[in-house]
């Protein structure tokens, strides 16, 4: 037999096993031990340190006499823990039993079921920080604008709005499929086609549009822009070919009116809302631009003579009227003729002769 002193201090717990049992917890204060050497033994814990680690610490609280100095929790395989010490998330804990000294400290243990999918937890900013955590928990961030569709064991689980989201690595194998909600353009680049009158060209189209129904346009298929851009290629294929070339370039704007009237109707379940769908551009092969130039050029010429010849036909209209008047009065004849002679007197690189009639007559007997 022995006696042996222990002090326990301010925030100190001191646990007094016999035979390896635990059999008191001894607060503050000094105390004098009685028993046989090595079988009765005292371990002292500061409660600073939150966690009680001790490799008997699940007959420990089976005893019970740590209930009222401790925050203790026994997990399941498919359960974790969360700690939070002061507000504070300090521990994830896995399956096991645990314990936390709650004098010193605000303890809260939060058991969370790994075998649900979705996490939803006021304090999420905070539990990513958690590295332990983070191992078991796939986190997504969807943008504004855009939603998820989240894929588990290839099938359609959920749809995410924008935000922050954890899925727990238990319930399967995921993919996330981001989705753009906004208004965006899809183009259709250098589709070479044959018109109806066997003319090779190459078209650029515009397609406007916007998703409206996100499970819709990832269950028709998960490529959903590249399913839309097959189907858009067929429709101006099939539009391109019924039309000759010259109705093609002067009827661009009726044209895309159809391709858009088309592709609208085959995407009415698709959950995509087609805005517009324009012809860009027509790029013609180098032989036939040149001879479209010559087309337009002799066009232009043909439009510039016929031009011409109506000015010279009302020149000679107008010549013919002013006969007429002149014919029919002596006075303005006269007039005429002095205004003819006043402009050849003007120039003195000029003789003039004149006939026998009228002005020569009038002139002489000036002179």
């Amino acid at each position: 037999m022995f006696v042996r002193r222990v002090k326990v201090r301010q925030y100190e717990k001191g646990l007094l096993f016999h035979d390896k049992v635990l059999t008191k917890v001894l607060n503050e204060g000094v105390f004098w031990i009685w028993g046989r050497l090595f079988s009765v033994r005292v371990q002292k814990y500061s409660t600073v340190t939150a966690r009680i680690n001790h490799p008997e610490i699940e007959t420990m609280i089976k005893s019970g006499l740590l209930n009222q100095y401790t925050e203790t929790v026994k997990l399941q395989d498919a359960q974790i823990a969360l700690v939070w010490i002061d507000g504070i998330l300090t521990d994830v804990l896995r399956s096991g039993t645990h314990a936390y000294w709650n004098e010193f400290h605000e303890v809260r243990i939060e058991v969370l079921d790994i075998t649900k999918d979705e996490i939803v937890h006021p304090k999420i900013s905070s539990i990513v920080q958690e590295l332990t955590f983070l191992e078991l928990v796939y986190v997504y961030n969807v943008q504004e604008g855009t939603e998820g569709v989240l894929l588990v064991d290839g099938k359609i689980h959920k749809i995410l709005t924008p935000g922050q989201h954890l899925f727990w690595k238990s319930c399967g194998e995921q993919r996330l499929l981001i989705v753009d909600k906004r208004e965006q353009t899809l183009e259709i680049c250098g589709q070479e086609l044959l018109t109806l009158d066997k003319v090779t060209l190459r078209i650029n189209a515009l397609i406007t549009l916007k998703v409206k129904d996100t499970l819709r346009a990832v269950s028709r298929s998960e490529d959903y822009l590249q399913s839309l851009y097959k189907e858009a290629q067929l429709i101006v294929r099939e539009v391109i070919g019924q039309q000759e070339l010259e109705s093609l370039l002067t009827e661009k704007e009726k044209i895309s009116g159809q391709l858009n009237q088309l592709l609208v109707e085959s995407t009415t379940e698709s959950g995509i809302d087609i805005k517009s769908l324009k012809i860009k551009d027509i790029i013609l092969p180098g032989d036939m631009r040149e001879l479209m130039n010559k087309v337009v050029e002799a066009r232009k010429t043909s439009e510039a003579n016929l031009i011409i010849r109506r000015e010279e036909t009302a020149s000679l209209r107008s010549q013919l009227n002013s006969a007429k008047i002149l014919e029919s009065s002596p006075v303005l004849m006269k007039l005429r003729e002095l205004e003819v002679l006043e402009r050849i007197a003007g120039s003195s690189e000029l003789k003039v002769i004149l006939g026998s009639e009228g002005l020569k007559d009038k002139i002489m007997k000036l002179i």
